[in-house]
Formats: structure tokens, C-alpha cells, sequence
């Protein structure tokens, strides 16, 4: 019996390539997608990760619940998937249960570097002037300002890989907090915003900036029992928030013109939206225009914020879902007391009412935590009494290493 579930755990470990592998295409398939040079296969990509990582589930072991869980979600899925015609849904469920058991810390430290990598890349070839760097001038505080896109379809792109590759990199470095090193992220977001002049997504910056310093420098490194039920109801109650200001925008009120005006007028787009499409069970495939550079602003409709966004395109169920998802996300994080990963997760909840990055998992593979392993130590900081010796957590996780024990 023990034989037979060292057997299966080794068979799981050999096919972590297959997880890998998978990733890797979506990362550096997404990024060549989001530049300015033409490129419109990225459902193709989809297609060919979900078709890599897909094996790798038949080698999970799961109880019979769970088993049930997942056939029900693949029909709700099925279903998103036909009206909503987005196959990023299909994407971020599958990875997400292909990365079943593999160390947390590796996919991240692999996704840092392949998508810094990528982004240096990027860069590169802007400045030699092999791909476009479209500018956009646009009033920014009073002021005339050229907004440059750096090689990307839109000039929001590069600060917004900045701020999530930050993200990566304060948790790579939690246990060793540099505030000259974290200085010169914050340096490198400025000179970002002094190009691009995306502030919202430099602000946010800033916020993680302060949030990590207090954090790392702070002498308490434990997560409290009120900290615990404040971050475990973040997200839905952000989620309300957006969403009941959406629905009550008013030009007429002073008070929610200037909430507008702060966020380059997404609550009146959002407030359209709504409107016009309103939010269904399973989702419905919504003509957005984004393009940069409009001669007439009015034609600019487009939803940033994921609160909005995903109700409206995915629907009702994975809306839903993704809410629930990130909750129990944010709960693991505070529960096995990692301040910077549940930093992170704040700063990518107020990400929410500018940003659409909550399926972007080839970006921010924080989402990962949920399902992957956690490392051997840190394992063992979580599980650990004051005494010293390893607690009951620990000492299932050594089992379950072993195959004995089956999750």
C-alpha cells in the first residue's frame, strides 16, 4: 500500500514539466500578444497550453467530491466559454489544477524571471525601434502630457507589468526585506510614470511600496485573528463597493463627478455597461473599443475594472466563483501568516477597481497558492509551535510527501 503511493507521487513529480511547459508558452505567448507588432493568435496559444497541461490532471488524485466538483465546473465553464467566446476563463482553470502539488515558490521565481525577461526584451526592441512606441497625448493634472505605449498596443501596459513583477519580487524576498532594493523599484515605476504617465497603476505602486516597508521593517511578523477576518472579506466587500458606485453613478453629483474624474472616468463607463449589457448567468461576448488614439473620446468603451468587467463578460456563476476563489486565497495567505503574499493580494484587490488582471495568471501567478505546494520551509514557519518542534500541519505535509497520505 505505501509502495503504491510512493508510485503515485512519483508519477505526479514526473510530469511537472508538462505544467511548465504549458506556462512558459502563456507567458511569453501573452506578452508577444499585448505588443504592437500584429500578432493575433493568441487563442491559438490558449488552445496549445490548455492542450499541454491538460494530461497532467488525469495524474491528480482527488476524492470523490472533489471529482464531482470539477465535472460540474467544467459544464459551467463549457457554458461561460460559448457566450462570453473568451477561452481565458478555460485558461486560468486549468493551470490553476495543473499546478496540483508543485512547489509555489518555484512558479513564481519562474514566472519573475521569464516575464522580467520578456519586459527587458520589450523594452529593447522599443528603443532600437524595431517595434512602434505610440504616443498618446492626452491632459494629465492641468497639464499637456505623451503618453508612450514602449512597443505595446497601449501606453498602460509597461506600468503594469512593472507593478506586478514588484509584486513577484517582494514575496521571492520576504525573508530578506532590502529597503534600498524595494527603493529602487519604486525609482524604476517613477521613471516608468514619467514616460508612460499611467498614475493609477504608479500610485498603486507607491501603496505596496509603503505597505511592504511597514511590513519588513516592522518587528511583528505574525498576521492577527482581526487582520484574518478583515482581508478574508476584502474582496467581496471591495466587489460591493465597485459595484454599487457603478450602478449610482450620477454626472449630477458633485461628489461621485469627482470620484469619476480620479479614476479617468470609469465609473461612467462602468455605469454604461451596466446599462447596456447588464450581467447575465453565463456571460455574453461585449464589443469593447479600446483603441488608442480616438479622434472623438466619446467612442472609448472599455471596462478597466475587474469588479465590473468580469460579472459582465463571464457572468453571474464564474464571477461568483472567481470572488470565492480569491477570498479563500486571501484566508490561506493570513492563516499560514504570510504578510507579504497577503499584501500582495490587498494591493491586487485595489488593483480591481482600475485594473482587469484577476485571470491573468501568466502576469501575477500569486493565484497559484491556492493550489500549488507550499516549500518544505515554509511549511515548516507555518506549522511551527513556539516550542520549536514541528506541529501537526508539519508533520501531515511530510506524510503526504511521502505518499502516504492522499489529498
Amino acid at each position: 500500500m505505501i509502495t503504491m503511493g510512493v508510485r503515485s507521487h512519483l508519477i505526479a513529480e514526473n510530469d511537472h514539466w508538462l505544467f511548465f511547459v504549458a506556462y512558459t508558452l502563456l507567458i511569453v505567448g501573452s506578452f508577444i500578444g499585448s505588443m504592437d507588432i500584429g500578432f493575433n493568435g493568441t487563442n491559438i496559444v490558449y488552445l496549445i497550453v490548455v492542450a499541454i497541461a491538460l494530461p497532467r490532471l488525469f495524474s491528480i488524485r482527488a476524492s470523490h467530491i472533489a471529482f464531482i466538483i470539477a465535472i460540474a465546473a467544467c459544464g459551467a465553464l463549457g457554458a461561460c466559454f460559448l457566450s462570453a467566446r473568451d477561452p481565458q476563463v478555460v485558461v486560468f482553470a486549468v493551470l490553476l489544477l495543473a499546478s496540483t502539488g508543485i512547489d509555489f515558490e518555484s512558479i513564481v521565481r519562474h514566472s519573475f524571471r521569464l516575464a522580467g525577461t520578456m519586459l527587458a526584451l520589450s523594452l529593447l526592441l522599443a528603443l532600437v525601434g524595431i517595434t512602434p512606441d505610440t504616443i498618446v497625448v492626452r491632459e494629465l493634472h492641468g497639464r499637456i502630457v505623451e503618453c508612450h505605449s514602449l512597443g505595446f498596443y497601449h501606453y498602460s501596459k509597461v506600468p503594469t507589468y512593472w507593478f506586478f513583477l514588484y509584486l513577484s519580487y517582494a514575496y521571492i524576498t520576504r525573508k530578506s526585506y532590502s529597503f534600498l532594493r524595494h527603493s529602487l523599484w519604486l525609482i524604476g515605476g517613477m521613471l516608468i510614470y514619467l514616460v508612460c504617465f499611467e498614475r493609477l497603476r504608479f500610485y498603486l505602486l507607491i501603496v505596496a511600496f509603503v505597505l511592504f516597508a511597514i511590513s519588513g521593517l516592522s518587528r511583528k511578523k505574525t498576521v492577527g485573528r482581526s487582520l484574518i477576518a478583515a482581508t478574508t472579506m476584502m474582496f467581496p466587500g471591495l466587489f460591493c463597493i465597485s459595484y454599487a458606485l457603478a450602478v449610482f453613478y450620477s454626472e449630477s453629483n458633485s461628489a461621485m463627478s469627482i470620484l469619476n474624474d480620479l479614476l479617468s472616468g470609469r465609473l461612467r463607463l462602468e455605469n454604461t455597461a451596466l446599462e447596456t449589457f447588464g450581467i447575465t448567468l453565463f456571460g455574453q461576448n461585449v464589443e469593447m473599443n479600446n483603441t488608442v488614439g480616438l479622434s472623438d473620446p466619446m467612442q472609448y468603451m472599455f471596462v478597466d475594472a475587474a469588479f465590473i468587467y468580469v460579472p459582465i463578460v463571464y457572468g453571474i456563476i464564474v464571477g461568483a466563483a472567481l470572488l470565492i476563489f480569491y477570498t479563500l486565497l486571501t484566508r490561506k495567505a493570513a492563516q499560514n501568516n504570510s504578510p507579504a503574499l497577503l499584501i500582495a493580494l490587498i494591493c491586487i484587490a485595489v488593483d480591481c477597481f482600475v485594473g482587469n488582471q484577476l485571470l491573468s495568471i501568466w502576469l501575477c501567478p500569486l493565484p497559484f497558492y491556492l493550489a500549488s505546494a507550499a516549500s518544505t520551509e515554509e511549511a515548516g514557519e507555518c506549522a511551527e509551535g513556539s516550542s520549536g518542534t514541528p506541529g501537526p500541519e508539519f508533520s501531515h505535509y511530510r506524510r503526504r510527501r511521502n505518499g502516504y497520505v492522499q489529498s
